[in-house]
């Protein structure tokens, strides 16, 4: 649960952002991975490079000095040494016979097919010492064996304590272990050779490293990016719609693109928004039917009520009938609201409202304000709104402002108020805080719920406010641009 929550704070919440953050991850991953296996690689194949030559090149030194005097095979060894092929000449073989290691028996076979292709056919011996042991120096008799002092590759001199060339190493301990190699001469004597085993290479170069993480990356990403926004676009679409339909707006469609998944949603979306749209057509018409329908005989009924000899029979039954006239006229009203199509267009705000406003109800704000709508249904909704302000309070003001995203309207009256607790009711239809359907103190109760029909269809909302001073506040809030 605590991970989940974290994860949610964390993570980003669109689609673009969490696929750039996976992607992002992936190709990390995957490089690190990738430079592990690269530097395994490249080490692997530069140890096996670095062997070979120096086998190659340890099977021609024993070739040639096969074929030179013995006194000379020393200063030779000496002086053909170097950091990777280390040589000397010695009475007894450095490496065993009949090494176990498969390493060593691999490099024999190499160095003795390499012998052989140099006419030499003597059995040299390779083993793997893993302690990388230093030599020690040349014992006296050698060096007096050698002249006491041995020439250089160019004939000069070097001192007996210069610093040796090949001392003792400090040994890496993860470092491939050192190779020895013995040949034999024939006259009893060996050349021995050491091969260390290769250090560690320099890293990969780091910028080249970041260079090319940093272009997959942003190649990879930018591609993403790309790939989710369109993925997004209809998805984007579908959510806008179906928020508009949530408000009652029938006519808000979906943009059908993007993956198949997607465009099949978006086309079942709006095939499910004109089936709705066909049935409140349906209702709207059955209800403005019945309330035209009803006008005829609640008129033929009035007429006999006033021919009705007794006063208080007659006085109650034409209040009854005129009450049901009442009803049926909000009927038609309600049903003509939903029913009657009308097309959306641009709507100057401002001159709808200061038209509504008057003597009694004034009007504050800017002199134009253009918005998508539909002109009837706009001035049909703010016309019931501010006609409760002048029917219940006998004053009222009308406020337009504007922001970034829309447009509110506040309708503001100091009448007796609704309760708080009975706002939602207000918007049921035939819904009034008195009972009766008298058209002097209201009529049908149908104003506030066509008011919010209307204003929904367009993207918007109603909502009621009881200040403390007293009175009523309506808020209307609009979008700027609505769905045609």
């Amino acid at each position: 649960m605590r991970v989940g929550r974290i994860a949610r704070v964390v993570l980003p919440r669109t689609i673009t952002a969490q696929f750039a953050l996976v992607l992002v991850a992936a190709l990390l991953v995957a490089n690190l991975i990738a430079l592990i296996l690269v530097e395994h690689e490249r080490t692997r194949v530069a140890r096996d490079v670095r062997r070979t030559a120096q086998i190659e090149r340890l099977a021609g030194l024993a070739a040639a000095m096969i074929d030179v005097a013995p006194a000379l095979r020393p200063n030779i060894a000496a002086n053909s040494s170097t950091p990777f092929l280390q040589l000397r000449v010695a009475a007894d073989p450095e490496a065993a016979a009949n090494a176990p290691d498969r390493l060593a028996r691999d490099l024999a076979d190499e160095l003795n097919e390499e012998l052989s292709g140099l006419g030499v056919s003597v059995p040299a011996r390779v083993a793997v010492d893993p302690d990388g042991r230093p030599w020690p120096r040349p014992r006296a008799d050698e060096e007096e064996h050698s002249g006491g002092r041995r020439s250089g590759r160019h004939g000069g001199d070097h001192d007996d304590d210069r610093p040796r060339r090949h001392g003792p190493r400090h040994r890496d301990p993860d470092a491939p272990s050192d190779v020895v190699a013995s040949i034999p001469f024939g006259d009893g004597t060996w050349l021995n050779a050491r091969l260390p085993g290769p250090g560690r290479l320099p890293p990969i170069g780091g910028r080249t490293v970041l260079m090319t993480l940093g272009l997959s990356l942003i190649t990879v990403v930018g591609a993403g990016i790309l790939f989710t926004r369109r993925l997004t676009r209809p998805i984007r679409s579908l959510a806008a719609a179906a928020e508009r339909a949530g408000f009652g707006d029938r006519s808000a469609t979906a943009e059908v693109g993007g993956p198949a998944e997607v465009r099949r949603a978006a086309e079942a979306f709006n095939a499910m928004q004109s089936r709705i749209a066909q049935f409140d057509d349906e209702r709207a018409r059955t209800i403005a039917a019945v309330g035209h329908d009803l006008r005829t005989p609640i008129t033929s009924l009035r007429i006999r009520a006033e021919m009705l000899e007794v006063d208080e029979e007659r006085e109650a039954m034409v209040r009854t009938l005129d009450e049901m006239r009442v009803m049926a006229d909000g009927l038609l009203d309600f049903g003509r609201s939903e029913a009657e199509p009308e097309p959306c267009r641009r709507v100057d705000l401002a001159a709808v409202l200061a038209g509504l406003s008057g003597d009694v109800v004034t009007y504050a704000g800017p002199e134009h304000l253009m918005l998508d709508g539909r002109p009837v249904a706009l001035t049909r909704a703010f016309a019931n709104l501010v006609e409760n302000a002048r029917r219940y309070a006998g004053v009222g003001h009308i406020d337009l402002s504007e922001d970034g995203t829309g447009v509110a309207v506040t309708i503001t009256d100091s009448g007796p108020g609704i309760p708080i607790d009975r706002h939602a009711e207000m918007f049921e239809p035939f819904k009034r805080l008195e009972s009766s359907r008298n058209a002097e103190t209201g009529g049908a109760g149908l104003g506030l719920s066509i008011a919010r029909t209307l204003i929904r269809a367009h993207g918007g909302d109603v909502t009621l406010e009881s200040p403390v001073s007293g009175g009523l506040t309506v808020r209307v809030t609009l979008p700027r641009g609505v769905v045609r």
